[in-house]
């Protein structure tokens, strides 16, 4: 977490503030969230044979497995911060000066190398795994807003800016973040709910009947 210090040049006033016990924020901190979504990687380096021992669950309610997608989201944070210190009290105020978010999708698409390249199994397996694919972005693009007032609704919260110690300061600082995280992590935990339910749908026995019908065994 970067972050600026300024010891020296003070105006007055903060002198005066941080001698009452008082420090205010000079502007609101800027919020940036950041949603980064890579399109997905294609492997054909697996058989159906070795996906099946590498996905247990499914093999036992799918005699083949012809295809699967390992997505991974992770999420990061970055916030810098202003301090003024007080070279005679060795107190400092200290506030948030930029928040930023960075949310971030990858995914890997596996099909089996043991069926024909444009061919049925492998063209009805694509999409198939591409509607996956497209359910996770749609889900987490459908969460930005509700992600970034989580974290709008934080800032606008009264929160302790000092005078404090260095010790004091890292508390804020550690505090913030926190409060933060666990903001964004609800919100991620609540789009993973709606993500195994999606996903499950599209998992049908139905759907598997359709892509044997449609290519035969």
């Amino acid at each position: 977490m970067p972050s600026s210090a300024f010891s020296a040049g003070l105006p007055a006033v903060a002198y005066v503030m941080t001698a009452l016990g008082l420090c205010k924020p000079e502007q609101p901190p800027k919020i940036d969230f950041i949603l980064s979504v890579e399109k997905p990687e294609w492997s054909y380096q697996k058989t159906s044979a070795e996906m099946k021992r590498e996905l247990p669950p499914m093999s036992k309610q799918f005699p083949v497995v012809r295809g699967y997608t390992h997505s991974v989201t992770r999420d990061k944070y970055n916030i810098s911060f202003v301090h003024k210190k007080n070279r005679t009290t060795g107190l400092q105020c200290v506030w948030p000066e930029k928040v930023t978010v960075t949310v971030s999708y990858t995914a890997k698409v596996y099909i089996a190398k043991n069926y024909p390249r444009g061919g049925c199994r492998d063209i009805e397996t694509r999409k198939h795994e591409l509607r996956h694919v497209n359910t996770d972005m749609a889900l987490l693009e459908g969460g930005v807003p509700k992600i970034r007032a989580a974290i709008e609704k934080i800032m606008k919260q009264p929160a302790k800016s000092g005078p404090v110690d260095d010790a004091g300061a890292g508390a804020i600082r550690q505090s913030l973040l926190t409060r933060i995280k666990d903001a964004v992590s609800l919100e991620l935990k609540r789009i993973e709910k709606q993500r195994t339910k999606r996903h499950a749908a599209i998992d049908s026995a139905a759907e598997y009947t359709r892509l044997s019908r449609t290519c035969g065994r």
